[in-house]
């Protein structure tokens, strides 16, 4: 059988009742993961074995003795063998039937299990710090366990791809996100475009998921018209407005290879994932400072694409987006503090009369779109105003309560400066012209500080060093000829923020 083949046909325990070499007494000793073999002639001990489970082998032409622990095994020489190189151990069949009772096959699959599925280095440990742990075989391949692959399976990690797009738009990642608050213009979705090459980001407010349709189309378009080529690969996840057959004919109608995650794994999705979260951070982050409301997070999630499109990128070797895409540098002198408060100057036709203030102080929203030297407010009648002229005061914050001035204290502890802050092309000194008519691009007018008796005149805050308090100055009655401020309607909505 040296130079053959056996069939092993299974793994299992044996119990070897023997006589105590030393006492004489009867004794029985388990032995583990014995093979059985049907064909073999007879039944034999691997010597290399024995020493792999740390048994002390010892002997002399008498007998050879194995030791470990409490177990003592004698091999002594074959009576029948004349040459006396063969040793056996001298057994006695078991009768007993509550040895037999209690053994089982015990191996690591056993032991796996019954320390409730650990790893196998657990158990290596558990083997050296227990008591009559069983001497078991740790297999050398990793088998498959119903069990933990049940209770204990985890999502894997996906390695960041680091192939990215050789040309504009040859690449562009989308996504969409849900806001559990309706916005001002009662949007409930944004949909984000992200460029893979120079990492320029759109976003666009929807009203439903099924506005994504049409603000696809619209961004394909800007991107052919404005940029004179073609989108040619679209990466998104596999989420319902992006998962129907109008939308993909959409895309390859326009000759458009559609990449898709697998349903309901947005990692594969990952850079306009992270783009989201790094643009929902940047506008919790101006909210919470400023106190805005949360229904105004169209505006603060447009106003942190304005700005992340400005701000240098470590991936781009410290360039920014806009120079990527447009390669020109961008111009940043036109931004402010989000939220802050403004002197917002009123043309002539929005004022009650000429005795009324020049000036409101309103609360600063973000760039208007299509010209970033329009500035968005919020007026004291909760109505968005565009204007091009207002005297910032970037550590006055309207919405915070009336007795703090600044959310954030200065960390030098120096006095906080006065606000210097006259934009580009502010009005000269006021004259009653036709030249400052209609400058709310649409909007509605604000109402004059005396044309709603109903309404409480604003508190000023409490006089703190460096303080620029709002004029007051009291407004007569209006005369019936004069016009009176138009009323408030809903305003349109906001069109894609792109970079200026």
């Amino acid at each position: 059988m040296a130079n053959g083949v056996a069939l092993i046909a299974g793994i299992g325990t044996v119990l070897l009742q023997c006589l105590d070499h030393n006492s004489g007494d009867e004794k029985v000793i388990t032995l583990t993961q014995v093979l059985h073999m049907p064909g073999a002639t007879a039944h034999l001990i691997s010597m290399g074995e024995m020493l792999q489970r740390n048994y002390k082998v010892t002997g002399d032409k008498r007998g050879i003795s194995l030791t470990h622990k409490a177990e003592h095994l004698w091999f002594g020489p074959d009576p029948e063998d004349d040459c006396n190189i063969i040793f056996g151990i001298r057994s006695i069949p078991i009768i007993r039937s509550n040895y037999i009772a209690s053994v089982s096959k015990v191996d690591y699959d056993i032991m796996h299990r019954r320390f409730r599925h650990p790893s196998k280095e657990v158990l290596r440990h558990a083997q050296k710090h227990t008591q009559r742990f069983p001497e078991i075989h740790f297999p050398t391949e990793d088998c498959v366990c119903p069990g933990c692959a049940l209770g204990k399976m985890p999502n894997q990690a996906f390695p960041e791809n680091e192939r990215r797009a050789s040309k504009p738009f040859e690449l562009v990642h989308s996504d969409l996100k849900s806001f559990p608050v309706t916005s001002y213009q009662k949007f409930k979705y944004v949909i984000t475009f992200y460029d893979d090459l120079t990492s320029h980001a759109w976003t666009m407010p929807l009203r439903s998921k099924a506005a994504a349709i049409t603000a696809a189309k619209d961004f394909l378009e800007m991107v052919h018209v404005q940029h004179n080529v073609h989108v040619v690969g679209w990466m998104s996840d596999a989420g319902g407005e992006y998962k129907s057959d109008l939308f993909d004919q959409a895309l390859l109608e326009k000759g458009i290879k559609i990449y898709q995650s697998a349903p309901r794994t947005p990692m594969q999705n990952g850079r306009a994932e992270r783009l989201g979260r790094t643009l929902m951070d940047k506008a919790e982050s101006m909210q919470h400072q400023a106190c805005i409301p949360d229904s105004w997070w169209e505006f603060a999630f447009a106003h942190a694409t304005h700005i992340y499109n400005r701000t240098p990128v470590a991936r781009l070797q410290w360039c920014t987006p806009h120079k990527m895409l447009k390669e020109e540098m961008p111009n940043i002198d036109h931004l402010c503090v989000f939220g802050c408060g403004a002197f917002v100057y009123l043309p002539a036709t929005a004022r009650a009369n000429k005795m009324a203030p020049k000036s409101e102080l309103m609360t600063y929203v973000g760039v208007a779109p299509g010209n970033e030297r329009n500035f968005l407010f919020i007026c004291s009648t909760n109505a968005v105003f565009t204007a091009a002229h207002a005297v910032f005061d970037e550590h006055h914050f309207p919405c915070c309560p009336k007795n703090r001035r600044e959310p954030l204290e200065n960390p030098f502890g120096r006095a906080n400066p006065k606000p210097t802050t006259d934009r580009p092309g502010n009005p000269p000194d006021d004259i009653d012209s036709d030249d400052d008519v209609e400058h709310d691009h649409g909007y509605p007018h604000p109402q004059a500080q005396d044309d709603d008796p109903k309404r409480k005149e604003p508190e000023a805050p409490e006089e703190e060093p460096n303080q620029i308090n709002p004029p007051h100055t009291p407004s007569p009655v209006p005369p019936p000829a004069l016009r009176t401020p138009s009323p408030a309607r809903n305003p349109p909505p906001l069109a894609p923020q792109h970079p200026g």
